[in-house]
């Protein structure tokens, strides 16, 4: 991040793996998958970088696409009854 003004809150659980950011990272630029293993979210407010696997990353996206498709449905559902 291009400074702290832009962190809201940051918090770190040891032992459970839990790491929150929340803060303003700004206009989107762009998105890269690094060596297969390092997701950076570039924007105007700075850089922020996740260490996931590609599998780790599809297997979550599916899982967006998934929980998307079941609530468009339910909309359609709606309209018909």
């Amino acid at each position: 991040m291009k400074s702290k003004d832009y962190l809201d809150k940051i918090s770190i659980r040891e032992g459970s793996d839990g790491v929150l950011l929340e803060g303003k990272l700004g206009e989107f630029y762009n998105l890269l998958l690094l060596e297969d293993s390092l997701l950076e979210f570039q924007c105007s407010n700075g850089v922020i970088r996740f260490d996931v696997k590609r599998e780790e990353l599809a297997k979550a996206l599916r899982k967006e696409e998934f929980a998307s498709t079941q609530i468009e449905e339910g909309k359609k559902d709606e309209r018909h009854e």
